[in-house]
């Protein structure tokens, strides 16, 4: 009987001790525009690359996420991404000029030929844009 009594309070006591408060921060995910790329020297099948990539955070308030990939066309080896950043809605964000970022994209080619990557760089005109590297994979050593 005692020992239910003490995993009663133990379970009350943890319960109790959980904090379920939201702080009510709103957020949303926004694309941001690619700058600029560095490709790899070379590239060969099967092992894993690194891009590097280039972007302007746009205030203090942008936080990336990561890179999404926005449509893949394995046949033709073209595959097209967008950098992703939530954007916290608060009244402290400040507007950055130029805060120069940069992130690593990996990837690992897994058949010959040349890849084509395609990296969301803004809309102009109601149309996106999209900086294309270009890479050949080398088969075989």
């Amino acid at each position: 009987m005692k020992l239910k009594k003490a995993f009663a309070l133990f379970l009350i006591v943890i319960l109790s001790s959980c904090s379920l408060n939201d702080d009510n921060t709103n957020f949303s995910f926004v694309r941001i525009p690619v700058t600029g790329a560095t490709p790899p020297d070379a590239v060969s099948l099967n092992l894993p690359f690194r891009i590097q990539l280039d972007y302007l955070r746009p205030s203090t308030c942008h936080f990336i996420e990561g890179i999404d990939l926005i449509s893949a066309d394995s046949e033709n080896n073209i595959f097209t991404f967008t950098l992703v950043a939530s954007l916290v809605d608060r009244d402290d964000c400040a507007d950055l000029a130029d805060d120069s970022r940069q992130i690593p994209f990996e990837f690992v080619a897994t058949a010959g030929g040349v890849y084509t990557f395609r990296f969301f760089q803004g809309t102009v005109d109601g149309e996106d844009q999209f900086l294309e590297v270009e890479i050949p994979i080398a088969v075989g050593g």
